[in-house]
């Protein structure tokens, strides 16, 4: 997973294509978390997503969560 400035804008435009602007600035914040990466287990991943989805009341629904594959898939 790839959480450089480059790869979060380009998941910035995917998001907003989708409609899915919370989750990019979701992202934002995991990423001032975790630092650029990468982080190759997705799983751990997506479980500190969870955490702060939880935190800022983003629900992580099936779509945002395959938005996050994709950035995945990407990095």
């Amino acid at each position: 997973m790839d959480l450089s400035d480059h790869a979060r804008s380009v998941f910035r435009v995917a998001c907003a294509e989708a409609d899915e602007e919370p989750l990019a600035n979701l992202i934002d914040k995991v990423a001032t978390a975790l630092g650029p990466g990468p982080h190759l287990d997705f799983n751990v991943f997506l479980n500190e997503v969870e955490k702060s989805a939880n935190k800022a009341n983003v629900k992580l629904t099936a779509k945002r969560v395959n938005l996050l594959k994709s950035l995945s898939d990407k990095g």
